[in-house]
């Protein structure tokens, strides 16, 4: 009767850290694809008006796309700051 013990109790440990291994693998893979949502303050024709929105700022980047400079200040993952 010990060893039936022993062997169900091995069993369940086994099981335990299989599940364990794979649940970790499966949160792993899930935070590949969480969505990133830029935030975003302006777009500007003028480089000139970009410095003048920008001088209260203590961080954001400046990206020039086709004809307008674009202001981002903050990446987030919460869909209600976005």
């Amino acid at each position: 009767m010990n060893i039936n013990i022993k062997k169900i109790a091995s069993i369940i440990g086994i099981t335990l850290l299989f599940s364990f291994v794979i649940f970790k693998a499966y949160n792993a893979e899930e935070e590949k694809y969480r969505v990133l949502y830029i935030i975003q303050i302006g777009a500007y024709k003028s480089y000139d008006n970009v410095i003048k929105n920008t001088r209260t700022l203590e961080n954001y980047i400046i990206r020039k796309e086709g004809d307008l400079y674009k202001i981002y200040i903050a990446i987030t993952f919460n869909e209600e700051v976005y």
